[in-house]
């Protein structure tokens, strides 16, 4: 099983990169344990099962991220 814990940094790359942030971990009877990320830097979540939370699936984890402000 993955680590995971509130708070992690997560990237994913499609036409644009997105930056998210662990903002739950839920246990799911039955179902496994599915995570809610919530974007960095921008409105929205997806909630994903743990094992979708990976290289294969599009996402990166990082230790850091830099928000660039206008």
């Amino acid at each position: 099983m993955k680590a995971v814990a509130l708070g992690d940094l997560y990237q994913s790359d499609g036409r644009s990169r997105t930056v998210w942030s662990v903002d739950s971990i839920i246990d799911v009877p039955k179902s496994g344990t599915m995570v809610r990320l919530a974007k960095i830097d921008g409105y929205g979540s997806v909630t994903v099962h743990l094992s979708q939370l990976g290289v294969g699936s599009g996402f990166t984890k990082i230790d850091e991220v830099l928000i660039q402000t206008r």
